[in-house]
């Protein structure tokens, strides 16, 4: 009787909720527990191995290690306290497949990215259709996918990223303080988890500002409305300084007083250096760094080759974004030396068009809401304040990956999965831009809805292929 009366429950929930949405977010999750069923650890990974030893030295000696004790032994600790806890606990209880378990781990990680992801495209889309759209884009663009399973702080980084992201959108939307100390919170957390953490700094300095230079009422001059706002989000302002600090003295501390090359001295070694070990590199993974390499997307190259690598040039790693692009689909997964007897470049292919298509409609739906955007902080400063910090979301963290390459100009440098929650302000942009569509011509805006559920079909039937499993 309990478990029929849990069953009319649960139908009862699902029945209230949108059917068609819900379905999207469990085939979804869905495809990525099939993926992980039949994907090895180090299989379109990025140094899985590296982060293998800095969980294992954890769980075997319950100590943080030095920087220079493994190849990614420099990362903050977070995700790897995390992971060691696991990795012992499964290994006590006499669990064989370990590295399958750190792959689960990754994967609930990413599942609260996702969880986080799909709440704070609720907050911003209220259409049904628009928002199903928005959700296919976060459950189902193949890069998502790859990099669920992966070993790596990353998955632990995309979820704190992602509660960030959300609880600030809703401080924006409500004003309440209690999301901003939340928020707030978790950027510590994502310090102490990866140096990208400092991304979600400048984007709580970025809500901050919007709120301060945006919202400002009442008679009087300018910058005295300006200090007047300054005064009433003082607790606010204190909470940023506090969190930065604790969190640059945690990185500063790992990658300085706890950092040491075995054998040699590393006083010499920049900060830059012992946090991206940019100088342990293989040279031949070095790119240009001209402003070609930045300004040029080669879409003769983009289409000739599927797949890209970092190795090699013909995959476009010269440019940047043609290998942004690349990554997002298929990671650094070449598969030049597969059997192509029932192979999945078929689908592969569809995936490379479709995202050809969408990148340029992307592009010109980012521009047209900025300009929109900044026109209507003429007209009511407030409404244009959550808009303009989505459309900076992506903007910023693009910005962060580009120096990033420019600083250390190697090819693996400039790899989607750095910035992969940008996701979620890439699919408001695109529903945005075909809202915009419906007003002015609907085909336009049924021809975009089209091409994300071609993209969901593709990306759907290329994981099923390269199972390996069924031949599609």
């Amino acid at each position: 009787m309990k478990y029929s009366n849990f069953c009319k429950k649960i139908f009862s929930w699902f029945y209230r909720k949108d059917k068609i949405l819900m379905l999207i977010i469990f085939a979804g999750i869905a495809v990525r527990i099939f993926y992980l069923g039949y994907t090895d650890y180090n299989v379109r990974s990025n140094d899985a191995d590296g982060h293998i030893d800095y969980i294992k030295y954890i769980a075997e000696r319950f100590s943080i290690p030095r920087g220079e004790e493994c190849w990614e032994c420099h990362q903050m600790p977070l995700y790897y306290l995390f992971a060691g806890f696991f990795y012992r606990f499964f290994q006590i209880i006499g669990m064989v497949q370990l590295n399958f378990v750190l792959q689960c781990l990754s994967l609930a990680f990413f599942a609260v990215f996702l969880f986080f992801g799909v709440k704070t495209l609720k907050l911003i889309i209220k259409e049904k259709t628009y928002l199903r759209v928005a959700t296919l884009i976060l459950f189902f663009w193949p890069g998502g996918i790859i990099n669920s399973i992966k070993i790596s702080n990353d998955s632990l980084f995309y979820a704190l990223w992602a509660a960030c992201f959300y609880f600030l959108v809703k401080w924006i939307k409500e004003g309440k303080q209690k999301n901003f100390y939340i928020a707030s919170i978790i950027v510590l957390l994502s310090l102490f988890a990866k140096t990208s953490g400092l991304i979600l700094v400048v984007l709580v300095m970025l809500a901050l500002s919007l709120k301060v230079f945006l919202e400002m009422s009442g008679s009087g001059k300018y910058f005295s409305k300006i200090f007047s706002n300054i005064i009433s989000y003082r607790r606010e302002i204190a909470a940023l300084f506090l969190i930065s600090f604790l969190g640059l003295a945690a990185i500063s501390y790992k990658n300085f007083f706890h950092f040491e090359k075995i054998g040699e001295p590393t006083q010499n070694r920049s900060f830059f250096e012992r946090t991206v070990k940019n100088d342990s590199l293989n040279s031949a993974l070095k790119v240009g760094n001209n402003v070609s390499n930045y300004l040029r997307f080669d879409v003769g190259m983009f289409n000739k080759k599927v797949f890209t690598s970092p190795w090699i040039d013909s995959g476009g790693r010269q440019y940047f974004w043609n290998y942004l692009l690349k990554t997002s689909l298929f990671g650094e997964f070449d598969t030049d030396s597969y059997d192509k007897n029932g192979s999945p470049w078929p689908w592969a292919d569809y995936i490379n068009g479709l995202a050809l298509v969408l990148f340029f409609t992307v592009i010109f739906g980012a521009i047209f809401l900025l300009f929109k955007n900044l026109f209507y902080l003429f007209k009511d400063n407030g409404n244009a304040a959550l808009p303009l910090f989505i459309l900076f979301s992506l903007f910023i963290p693009l910005a962060v990956l580009i120096f990033y390459r420019i600083r250390a100009p190697y090819a693996c440098n400039n790899d989607f999965r750095f910035i992969l929650p940008v996701i979620v302000p890439l699919s408001f942009i695109y529903v945005e831009w075909s809202k915009f569509w419906n007003e002015k011509w609907t085909p336009i805006k049924n021809l975009f809805i089209s091409l994300i559920i071609l993209m969901a079909i593709s990306s759907l039937m290329f994981f099923i292929s390269i199972s390996g499993l069924f031949q599609i």
